[in-house]
């Protein structure tokens, strides 16, 4: 494999433990409930509300756990399950190794600009209501709300380049207003006696008699609910992998599934289902001021401390998967780098800094291109779920410190199957999701291709090897690859094997 350009660190640095990994999770975890599950209630009804994201957060429940094994089996490649799918698919397809990990790479990365508008969104509304437009730009008008979002996106990588360390205690006391918040709709309705089930509703309608809407809006919530196996792209960095990562995978999915279940029905028995879905964003000041008393302030920065944690995680967690794609020698050489000072992933994090913030004074929407990251992201998941499956049946030998029962592999082969219904439903009915048109499908396919592009570029012109289809593979991590004369001179090596650079 190619050595890393200039890093003294091979590898990330061992300074997690565990419980960081809740730090690490909770803005992704909550980020959905303060921006997107009024949308869906105003859709679908509390009730169906629940039944989306509950089993969207079941099915992220279930696979966080395949990949606390997958990540035990590989405890030193950092880029989470992207590298996880390339390992598992690179003897039978080696491109789909790059398309993972680049659509991974876009789930975390390219969600920063999104994230981060309604950021600023939220800022100004609360602080800065009467600043207008400040100049316009290609037909786009730019305002404290689009300066406000560049400079979280940059406060971020300042933080994350400091190390993940001081990042987490910076998240540690983010996240303490967020669990309050989160406590306070999930207790005070039933010990003030002002909660009441009689507006929740469930209505699906439309083709497949509602199941396509269910779907579309699945893949909506996919992002924020299966991110807890973000965990899996920090695993090298947890002190004591084989007990931290499974204990932090475990706790993180059950939380999951515990918070939208919970804080919805809190919320929306406070205030009524209709008053969340007129006012799907505001709605959680609103029942805060209902149970508590008027604090619009702090839950305005409650919820905007949550969106950065997400961001925060969003952006180490791209910067590392980045880092991993390089290392594993499929996008270009120059980003297979770590800092001498941090360890940190500074020049992929710094990449994906520069590329969000053109996205935020540049682009008229980030809606289509969120719509790209998430189907980037479900068709890893999609790779990755179904690894499962090829690891336990090409790598039995190999030794997985996390082993789950022999019916788990069931289990894989029928998350793979819903993953895939999800992503392609999603990505051919725009529409119904909210993310545009057509041209939102267009632009998806057009960001996608890079990773192939960038594929072929570090083959053929950095390591001057041929691109095959199929690359050797391991049985045992002590099995050594064998290597063929004329390889470094960019000859093929016989059918099957590996092609690695020298």
């Amino acid at each position: 494999m190619a050595e890393s350009m200039g890093s003294a660190n091979k590898t990330m640095r061992k300074r997690l433990k565990w419980t960081d990994g809740f730090a690490l999770t909770i803005g992704v975890m909550t980020t959905g409930i303060f921006t997107s599950v009024g949308y869906t209630m105003g859709t679908v009804g509390l009730w169906g509300m629940i039944a989306v994201w509950v089993s969207a957060a079941l099915i992220g429940l279930l696979q966080v756990m395949l990949f606390t094994e997958m990540a035990l089996m590989f405890p030193n490649k950092t880029g989470g399950i992207g590298v996880f799918a390339h390992e598992a698919w690179r003897k039978y397809f080696a491109p789909i190794g790059p398309f993972c990990v680049y659509g991974y790479w876009m789930a975390w990365s390219l969600a920063l600009s999104a994230v981060g508008l309604t950021f600023g969104n939220l800022v100004k509304a609360q602080w800065f209501p009467d600043t207008g437009t400040f100049f316009t730009i290609f037909g786009i008008d730019i305002g404290a709300q689009h300066f406000i979002a560049a400079g979280a996106i940059i406060l971020v990588w300042m933080l994350n380049v400091l190390g993940v360390k001081p990042t987490v205690r910076v998240l540690w006391i983010l996240n303490i207003g967020v669990v309050f918040v989160l406590l306070v709709f999930v207790v005070m309705p039933f010990v003030t006696g002002q909660w009441s089930a009689d507006s929740f509703t469930f209505h699906f309608s439309g083709a497949w008699g509602g199941w396509k809407l269910a779907i579309a809006l699945m893949y909506l919530a996919a992002w924020s609910v299966y991110g807890t196996e973000i965990i899996a792209t920090f695993a090298p960095e947890f002190g004591d992998t084989k007990r931290d990562v499974p204990k932090a995978t475990s706790f993180n999915g059950f939380t999951m599934v515990a918070i939208y279940i919970l804080v919805p029905i809190g919320a929306a028995g406070t205030l009524g289902e209709n008053a969340i879905a007129s006012d799907p964003i505001g709605y959680a000041v609103l029942a805060f001021q209902h149970l508590v008393g008027p604090a619009s302030g702090f839950v305005t920065l409650v919820v905007c401390a949550s969106m950065f944690a997400s961001m925060t995680a969003s952006s180490g967690g791209a910067g590392r998967a980045l880092f991993g794609l390089a290392r594993e020698g499929m996008t270009l050489k120059q980003l297979d780098h770590l800092s001498k000072r941090s360890g940190m992933p500074v020049r992929q994090m710094t990449l994906d800094m520069v590329v969000n913030v053109a996205m935020v004074f540049f682009l008229g929407s980030t809606l289509a291109v969120l719509f790209a990251s998430n189907f980037g992201y479900l068709v890893c998941t999609t790779f990755a779920v179904a690894g499962f499956v090829l690891l336990r049946k090409d790598r039995p030998n190999w030794p997985r410190p996390f082993k789950l029962r022999s019916y788990w592999v069931g289990i894989a082969v029928v998350l793979t199957i819903v993953d895939a219904v999800i992503a392609l439903v999603g990505f051919l009915n725009p529409d119904l999701g909210g993310y545009g048109d057509a041209s939102s499908i267009f632009i998806a396919l057009v960001l996608l291709s890079f990773g192939p592009i960038t594929y072929v570029i570090r083959k053929k012109f950095q390591d001057r090897v041929k691109l095959v289809l199929r690359e050797w593979v391991p049985a045992h991590p002590d099995e050594e690859s064998p290597s063929f004369e004329g390889q470094a001179k960019g000859e093929a090596a016989p059918e099957g094997a590996a092609v690695e650079p020298r």
